[in-house]
């Protein structure tokens, strides 16, 4: 049986059909802030019980045991309780509640470590965050429309809605091109709806963030073959192979110039805001804002168009040579002094190569970026004077002299790169005592 490769695509919802834009709104609205609630309460819960477990193992050296202490198998299962005797009222569907508790739980995990480190802020949900939608709950019919289950039986009765499906909302679909062609193939049977989401932007508009099974395709590959990726500076990306000379790169001026246009940009309308008529201040903050929050938008669509450019380039060009894994830099605890990662969405370049890369059948790691730029990629030595200048790379050790980013990229494709960094270490550690 062939693997499947989870995708996700925004479709937006044209319009409600089985009520008005006015009683989904409400409804969706109403979903949409309690559990934005739900959720912030499940990572708060989770802070704390990790807290909890540190200072009882500080104290009395022991693992702190939740069915000793609270007589359950699980501290799921006392958040659970917790929130159903909190918002019983609220309205909020099971199904999504537990999603919910669920996708918090499991955001929280992810970036626990970094948070207890210091090197994160326990992460907020906002206004913004979509409503998680059980893949099994969500039935797609021929006219584009689905079915989105954001009733409880009270609030069904409330709305006069009857028989089959009574505690869903019917919506149309916006279809196009790429969307009509994902949800024929859903319909056919060729790929397979999986847990979604439903999104209201800060416009007001609703989306289906409609997530789907997709068979990988299989393709010929080189299975010792790796790629590595360095996001830089002096080149975007930098793309090299473990076992050739051949790689390329994506230059950071396109991104560079947009930037320095946008802080132009942005500059001029602050100094406007500054002296701006009375007249126009009289329509109130939000025109007062529009001229900055449109800057805004036009980055965002320029820095979303660029990550897609770049990362079906760099997943071709894997796909062309065979690549059966690529390597990146796990960049969460990413510094400033990058002034190229810190000022663009490196993050959303990242998942965009992940998620194509997948759709390939390609493996994709992410290793300790440490030391990686320090290290020489002809004789293993690492020392910070290695790198002389941000694009010069020269090994003080054997006088190895390279493109700063074309070394990093060609230590990220090693195997077990980590390892053999930290091997080196304390070696110099050991022969310096």
């Amino acid at each position: 049986m062939g693997k499947d490769v989870v995708q996700t695509y925004k479709i937006p919802i044209q319009k409600p059909v089985s009520t008005d834009w006015k009683t989904f709104g409400k409804v969706a609205g109403d979903i949409t802030y309690n559990l934005i609630k739900v959720m912030n309460d499940v990572m708060t819960m989770n802070y704390v019980h990790i807290q909890e477990k540190f200072e009882y193992k500080n104290k009395t050296g022991e693992n702190f045991n939740v069915e000793e202490h609270y007589g359950v198998r699980s501290y799921t299962t006392i958040i659970n309780r917790t929130l159903k005797e909190k918002y019983g009222e609220c309205e909020i569907p099971s199904d999504l509640l537990e999603q919910a508790v669920r996708e918090s739980i499991n955001v929280f995990n992810t970036n626990s470590l970094e948070v207890l480190k210091g090197n994160a802020s326990l992460m907020v949900f906002r206004r913004d965050q979509p409503i998680p939608v059980r893949g099994r709950s969500l039935k797609i019919s021929e006219d584009y429309t689905v079915k989105l289950p954001f009733l409880t039986k009270e609030l069904a009765k409330y709305y006069g809605f009857t028989g089959v499906g009574k505690q869903s909302f019917e919506v149309q679909l916006k279809t196009h091109k790429n969307s009509k062609v994902i949800l024929d193939r859903i319909l056919s049977g060729e790929y397979k709806v999986a847990d979604s989401k439903v999104q209201r932007d800060l416009k007001g508009k609703w989306y289906l963030l409609l997530s789907y099974k997709q068979p990988v395709k299989e393709k010929k590959m080189n299975k010792d073959r790796v790629m590595g990726i360095d996001l830089g500076i002096s080149k975007a990306v930098y793309v090299a192979l473990n076992d050739s000379k051949e790689n390329f790169f994506i230059g950071g001026g396109e991104v560079s110039s947009f930037r320095r246009r946008i802080r132009a940009r942005r500059k001029d309308l602050q100094n406007q805001l500054r002296v701006c008529s009375d007249n126009r201040k009289g329509h109130g903050r939000k025109t007062l804002l529009k001229p900055l929050n449109t800057l805004s938008e036009k980055e965002k669509n320029f820095r979303d168009t660029v990550n897609h450019r770049y990362s079906k380039k760099i997943v071709e060009w894997a796909v062309d040579k065979e690549v059966a894994t690529i390597q990146m830099e796990d960049l969460s605890g990413i510094s400033n002094g990058n002034s190229f990662l810190s000022n663009w969405d490196y993050f959303d370049l990242q998942s965009k190569i992940e998620y194509k890369a997948k759709r390939e059948g390609i493996e994709v790691k992410r290793i300790k970026p440490d030391y990686t730029s320090q290290r020489c990629n002809e004789c293993g030595h690492v020392h910070r004077e290695n790198r002389i200048e941000q694009e010069i790379f020269k090994c003080v050790e054997c006088g190895h002299k390279t493109n700063a980013d074309l070394n990093a990229s060609r230590n990220i494709a090693i195997k077990g790169i980590e390892g053999i960094i930290d091997k080196e270490i304390k070696n110099k550690k050991t022969s310096s005592v």
